[in-house]
């Protein structure tokens, strides 16, 4: 196995290749608004819902039906900025790229996006497989 170093990526949500912004959130606002609309919305939701019927307190549809519709747009940003991360280079921290020599004997090259003794630093990692023709 071969291990080459590609370009540094830079510390914003720019892709070094396209030179475009991939992120709608940053890292911080994506996690914030996780939180709210994985956690506290829908416990909110269900809070008010059980409270007014027992209290029979105004509106519980309206409320409920008001929260469930911004936790839906909440999610479908998350979504899509999760997606637009996935399917960029600041997702990975580089390339496994498959070779095969006329004989068919398949070779790997590990392509790191960044000096190699920062992944010591991560928790786990993840490469791309980069197959020929791709």
């Amino acid at each position: 196995m071969k291990i080459t170093r590609t370009a540094d990526i830079p510390d914003d949500s720019t892709d070094p290749e396209s030179g475009t912004s991939v992120t709608i959130l940053s890292t911080e606002a994506y996690l914030f608004l996780k939180k709210v609309t994985t956690i506290i919305l829908p416990a909110i939701a269900s809070l008010y819902f059980g409270l007014a019927a027992i209290w029979d307190l105004p509106a519980a549809e309206q409320v409920v039906g008001t929260i469930a519709l911004i936790t839906t747009f909440l999610g479908v940003t998350l979504s899509l900025s999760s997606s637009r991360y996935n399917h960029s280079t600041l997702a990975h921290q580089g390339n496994i790229v498959v070779q095969e020599d006329a004989g068919g004997v398949s070779g790997y090259v590990l392509e790191l996006n960044g000096d190699p003794e920062l992944l010591r630093d991560h928790e786990s990692v993840t490469f791309k497989v980069k197959r020929p023709g791709e």
